[in-house]
Formats: C-alpha cells, structure tokens, sequence
C-alpha cells in the first residue's frame, strides 16, 4: 500500500526478490490523464533503480510517451486500448471468431503459458514435444521464442577506448538512442513448422487450463 512511485513503497514490497513487475496506469486517485504516463514513468525509473534486474512490463495511455518507457529501459510496454480495435473487427467477421477471442483473454478463459523445453526433447523435432504436450497436460503449442543476452554499447565498440569509441559514444547520446541497450533481445516464431529444431534457448508458449500445466509451466 502507498504512492507506487516511492522508493520505500517498494522495497516493503520485497522488489529485491522480484524478477518482474508491472505496472498500471493509474486509476486509484483520479490523477489528470495527462499525469498518469508521468506516474508511470517515475515508477518505472525507482523500480530499475532499485533492483536493474527486474523486467517491467508497463501500461500507458498515450503512444507519444512510449519512447519515454523505452529509455528507462521498460522492457514491454502496452497502450491502453490497443487491441480493442483488433477485437471489435473480429466481431465484423463473424460472431464464433468474436467468442473464441474473448474467451482466450478472459480471466475465466485458458492461459497463455511459458514452458521451457525439456532437455530429452532439445535437438528434435517440435511435433514431437507438442504431441507429448498436448497428450499429457491437453496444451496447445503455439509458439516458441528466446531471449538473448542483454546487449551494451561496449559489445559494438573496440577494445581500446579510442577517439573512435569516443566519437561513437557521443552520437548515441545526442540521438537519444542509449536506450536501445540494456534491453533483451527477443526473437519469437507464431505456429512454428512440425519440424522446426527445438533448441535449448527456446520457449515453447501454450494455450492451457491452468491444473494440467502449473507444476512445470509459468502464466505469461
């Protein structure tokens, strides 16, 4: 409880054992609209400052301050509304598609889950691990993707610090663009081919009823 942006608010809330936090715009005390990505940006800011490791998954109102999320390092970031507009056509199309999309992203639907995959399936062909999911906790595979390692502005530059790295150093601040490091990268892959390779990095994503998944998977 308290005002989320502060420092001590959030170490009550254990953030130094956090590997992820997300926060929502805020809708407690009413503040001014044009207030609220402000708060969420100086929350954003404590909780990077605080513990650099966690990943923060934050919520905005206007597409204009994205970039503001993006240079506190704000790993995933959603505007308020994006998708309705992507369900209202759904309904355009036909009322059973319509259905199945707000039943997936309902609280009472089946979640989305992030399982990794098991060192007897790495090497092989995914239909083989997505037949085993799909016999033994009725998981649907849907995608896969991976998570690389955090990549600095050190990795691009020499080993000497030459007037060259200087120079390097320089354009990067003054374009703004220092927030591009420090970030992961992610590649991911949508209803991958039966036979794609599984490889120990990746992540398979899965539709399922949480009671067959939850003792190997994580909700997404």
């Amino acid at each position: 409880r308290g005002d989320f942006t502060h420092e001590e608010v959030l170490l009550k809330a254990d953030l130094g054992l956090a590997r992820r936090a997300v926060i929502l715009a805020d809708r407690v005390d009413n503040p001014p609209r044009e207030q609220v990505d402000q708060r969420t940006l100086l929350a954003a800011l404590a909780i990077k400052s605080l513990n650099p490791k966690v990943e923060v998954c934050a919520e905005i109102l206007y597409q204009e301050n994205r970039m503001h999320l993006e240079r506190a390092h704000v790993e995933d970031i959603i505007l308020r509304g994006e998708y309705d507009s992507a369900l209202i056509a759904s309904a355009t199309e036909s009322t059973g598609l319509f259905k199945v999309l707000q039943t997936l992203l309902s609280p009472e639907g089946p979640n989305f889950y992030a399982l990794e995959v098991p060192s007897r399936f790495q090497g092989g062909p995914l239909k083989v691990f997505a037949d085993h999911l799909k016999a033994q906790s009725r998981a649907l595979l849907i995608g896969l993707f991976t998570e690389g390692r955090r990549l600095k502005l050190e990795d691009l530059l020499s080993g000497e610090h030459s007037a060259i790295d200087e120079f390097i150093y320089r354009k990067f601040n003054e374009a703004g663009k220092a927030h591009l490091f420090g970030l992961h990268k992610v590649d991911f892959l949508i209803n991958p081919p039966d036979d794609h390779v599984l490889s120990p990095q990746e992540v398979a994503v899965v539709i399922a009823d949480q009671p067959q998944v939850h003792r190997t998977g994580k909700a997404l």
